[in-house]
């Protein structure tokens, strides 16, 4: 038996976050919030609309309004008052008379038509229309906008400006949303300082705590930065139990590899169970995922990233901003779709494991997309995101990817802006 039989095959992307799905227990706990505090967040129940909106028939343009079969023919109307917005004609408005209306304004109940203003002629009092308008013209009648009883919003739509802001063309002052997800994040490693304290030799500064805070920045997770951890198996399940009464997910970075200091995953498993362990992914292929079943009922999952920053950011796009979207209540988003460039200097690569290299993708003078790498690929290296504004996908059975080719590019932007 050869020694590559007793080794677990390698999970694929795809298959992980299939698994992720079917697994994650979307929030049961919901509170009302003011408007201007929805920006962001999952709404937690179906909207309908209370009322007309306009409540009333409006005037759609500055002109003159009558009966549509007054304007006929170009006949002479009387005036006999005038409607601005927020101030509307309350008289009644006789057979041949006519009165000056504004956009936004009330129409009386019994006018239909508007002239626009351009096409009107004054003359002391009397307008006569030329062209005559159809009947019914600039006119918006009640519930052009939405009508009373129908669907705003749906149960897991993330809430948007223009959501919010129908919400408030309806007079809704506040909606029901899913309660932030609590996510509790720490790194291990001796090596791990925080600015401003001084580094000795062999240490260096901790930023993928920063870096997986900022890219969780969202108003439907409250995040908590639990420090870096030493290298040191019994704090690090201490500091697992803690933040798992209290969190929702724990996320971590480093230790979870096969290192002779790497406590994370053996520390997890004291306590809760391994979904899933090593993906077909590069850079990122020690990422360590299951769940904690605390005493009190409730479920914290767990999310060890690997410690190199770009496995943990490659990691945390492609598996845990998925993931926490779920959790976080909202509709499953539609799949992030590539764009297809042409290689114009080579992705150097491995037939093995799918691997994401940080691209710059641009459109050539001729208008087609095209590729190229953002300098070095190595996993450690931030600069490497720093400069990118892509990702490229090569497929694990594929070789480089050389001058001509035609690669499978993943908009960087769009990967960052999944939880917003």
């Amino acid at each position: 038996m050869s020694g590559n039989e007793n080794k677990p095959s390698l999970l694929p992307i795809e298959e992980a976050n299939e698994r992720l799905a079917a697994v994650l227990t979307p929030p049961a706990t919901t509170h009302s919030v003011p408007l201007m505090q929805c920006l962001g967040r999952v709404c937690a129940h179906d909207i309908h609309a209370p009322a007309d909106v306009p409540a009333f028939n409006a005037s759609a343009m500055d002109g003159y309004a009558a009966r549509g079969v007054d304007f006929t023919g170009g006949q002479e109307l009387k005036l006999v008052g005038e409607s601005f917005a927020g101030h509307p004609f309350t008289g009644q408005v006789a057979q041949g008379c006519a009165i000056r209306i504004f956009t936004g304004a009330v129409l009386p109940d019994e006018l239909d038509t508007v002239a626009i203003q351009e096409d009107i002629t004054l003359s002391n009092d009397v307008i006569r229309a030329n062209p005559a308008p159809s009947p019914g013209a600039n006119v918006r009648l009640a519930g052009n906008d939405i009508k009373q009883g129908a669907k705003l919003i749906q149960t897991g739509k993330r809430l948007n400006a223009f959501d919010i802001g129908m919400a408030r063309s309806c007079g809704l002052t506040e909606l029901r949303v899913y309660k932030p997800v609590r996510v509790a994040m720490f790194s291990t490693g001796d090596e791990l300082r925080t600015p401003p304290d001084a580094l000795a030799v062999g240490e260096i500064y901790d930023a993928n705590r920063l870096m997986i805070e900022l890219l969780l920045k969202d108003s439907s997770i409250e995040f908590t930065d639990a420090g870096a951890l030493p290298d040191e198996p019994n704090a690090i399940e201490a500091t697992l139990r803690d933040l798992s009464s209290r969190h929702d997910v724990i996320v971590t970075s480093g230790g979870v590899s096969v290192g002779d200091a790497d406590y994370v995953r053996e520390a997890f498993e004291t306590i809760g169970t391994l979904s899933f362990y090593k993906l077909n992914l590069k850079p990122g292929k020690p990422l360590a995922v299951g769940r904690i079943d605390n005493p009190d009922g409730s479920v914290t999952e767990f999310f060890g990233l690997p410690g190199n920053p770009v496995s943990t950011i490659v990691t945390a796009l492609l598996i845990l901003m998925p993931s926490l979207e779920h959790l976080c209540g909202a509709n499953p988003v539609s799949p992030i779709l590539p764009h297809y460039a042409r290689v114009i200097e080579r992705f150097g690569h491995r037939p093995g494991r799918e691997e994401y290299q940080r691209g710059v993708l641009n459109m050539s003078e001729s208008g087609d997309l095209v590729v190229s790498p953002s300098g070095d690929q190595g996993s450690n290296r931030i600069m490497g995101f720093v400069d990118a504004n892509s990702l490229v996908r090569i497929p694990a059975e594929h070789g480089a990817l050389e001058v001509g080719d035609v690669a499978q590019v993943f908009d960087l932007a769009s990967l960052l802006n999944r939880l917003s």
